[in-house]
């Protein structure tokens, strides 16, 4: 999930979207839906207290503060480097000084509305990034009707997104298997989700305690086993709907493999008839994730939406690849409306987050009083 309109390193796991899913002609025969990938050269392998004395619920609690006292020795690092190297934090007793580093080192830094910062709080005030009110009511910029101008491969400047995977607990051998038998099957690898991603998909799934997850688009098995590593119960299963066979075969492969593989359920075939079929079973999900052929995406909206649970939540990735793709393709325009008709929808609030290439994160609306 790259920009075709730049290549990408190969630690950028994404897929890339192929045109012959809007109607076309897959790789291996028929019309297919669900996620498919081109082929490329072989890449390289990835870089790869119990409380004792008085009883607890006695004592007085304690004041902590924000961050450790001035006289406090400095934490290390667990690869042993001082965590203190560089400038000290301001002292925790001390507001005032607080302050006075927000004056002396953010004021300025921020007075151009050019960090990320300086921007949410334009949004929050109804303002655009120059100061002039945007009539939004406080909240930000509606969606323009066209996809905008964005002449950069990555929502991110070089460095950003290593040292967020540096700071992310690293990817088990399961997941570094799954990558290198990718690149050796001659499989796009960019398809997929990565470390970074995988690791937010395996939180999500833990946190909102889903049991029952639908993954739409499975490539090789990176994202269902990323969900199959965070769902809780007896009776969790990842549901994962892929339409390439020899993607779904290193898939399978990976899933008989890891720890957690035997919650993944394996479905192969096109995935609108696979998630029409559910719907009309009546099955329920807490967590719909689509990741599949982009021009098909509302089609697995309406049907997400349709069997998620109460509470639950669907994902779209790579959403912010309406400004990544090249202005002619037209899954960039397919992308653009989908986002602008999930914002104009009113059965449901969304968020987008700009992780990777961006996940829209859904969910439905509350009636009144319920």
């Amino acid at each position: 999930m790259v920009s075709p309109t730049a290549p990408r390193a190969a630690a950028l796991l994404f897929c890339a979207p192929v045109a012959v899913l809007r109607g076309g002609r897959g790789p291996r025969g028929p019309p297919v839906a669900g996620r498919l990938c081109r082929r490329a050269p072989a890449l390289p392998p990835p870089r790869g207290s119990r409380v004792g004395g008085a009883d607890p619920s006695r004592r007085r609690p304690r004041r902590l503060p924000l961050v450790a006292s001035a006289g406090a020795p400095p934490p290390s690092s667990p690869g042993g480097a001082d965590a203190s190297a560089g400038p000290p934090p301001p002292p925790a007793d001390n507001i005032g000084a607080y302050n006075a580093w927000i004056a002396a080192a953010q004021a300025d830094r921020n007075a151009a509305a050019s960090t990320s910062s300086s921007r949410a709080a334009a949004a929050a005030l109804g303002t655009d990034k120059d100061g002039a009110d945007a009539g939004g009511g406080g909240g930000g910029w509606a969606l323009p009707r066209t996809a905008p101008p964005f002449p950069h491969p990555s929502l991110f400047h070089d460095g950003a997104e290593e040292y967020a995977m540096a700071a992310t607990t690293p990817p088990s051998a399961a997941y570094v298997g799954i990558a290198r038998a990718t690149a050796a099957a001659g499989l796009f690898a960019p398809c997929m989700v990565g470390g970074l991603e995988g690791r937010f998909l395996t939180f999500l799934a833990a946190m909102s305690r889903a049991s029952r997850v639908l993954d739409i688009g499975t490539f090789t098995g990176y994202s269902a086993l990323a969900f199959a590593d965070g769902v809780v119960g007896d009776d969790a299963a990842v549901v994962t709907i892929e339409a390439d066979d020899a993607a779904a075969d290193v898939a399978a492969a990976a899933f008989a493999a890891a720890p957690a593989g035997h919650k993944v359920r394996l479905l192969r075939g096109d995935a609108r008839a696979a998630v029409a079929a559910m719907v009309a079973a009546g099955e329920v999900y807490d967590l719909v994730f689509l990741d599949a052929d982009k021009g098909n995406y509302w089609a697995y909206y309406e049907a997400g939406l349709a069997m998620l649970a109460e509470g639950g939540t669907l994902m779209a990735d790579n959403a912010l690849c309406s400004l990544l793709y090249a202005p002619d393709d037209p899954i960039r325009a397919s992308l653009h409306d989908f986002v602008r008709r999930v914002a104009a929808d009113p059965r449901v609030e969304q968020v987008m987050l700009p992780v990777r290439e961006g996940i829209l994160l859904v969910r439905k609306v509350r009636a009144p009083g319920g």
